[in-house]
């Protein structure tokens, strides 16, 4: 079922989310969002000005819904749980260091 929201004049998409009935803003895929790793969370940019978010654990716990902390807008994040892991196994580079060079004959 789609509604409109008067207000903003965006289509929410109305559906029932475990027990809870959600208006999620858009579906959004996780390689559209942004990564940071400081934070351990990934953004996606809300029309309000601020970002949804939504961090890489509560990804693993099932979560697929980022949220804005400035205004009421969620959006459904679209996940392979599977992909999940692959964040945990990127190597981390160290800018500065030497780099050796083997030369095969």
């Amino acid at each position: 079922m789609v509604e409109s929201d008067l207000r903003s004049g965006a289509v929410l998409d109305n559906v029932f989310h475990g027990s809870k009935r959600m208006n999620f803003y858009d579906e959004i895929e996780l390689e559209d969002m942004d990564f940071d790793s400081e934070e351990n969370k990934y953004t996606y940019p809300c029309p309000c000005g601020d970002k949804f978010e939504i961090t890489l654990d509560e990804l693993k716990d099932g979560d697929d819904v980022a949220r804005c902390p400035s205004c009421s807008l969620i959006i459904k994040v679209i996940f392979d749980p599977e992909d999940l892991d692959d964040e945990d196994s990127d190597e981390e580079i160290v800018l500065g260091q030497p780099v050796t060079t083997i030369k095969v004959v």
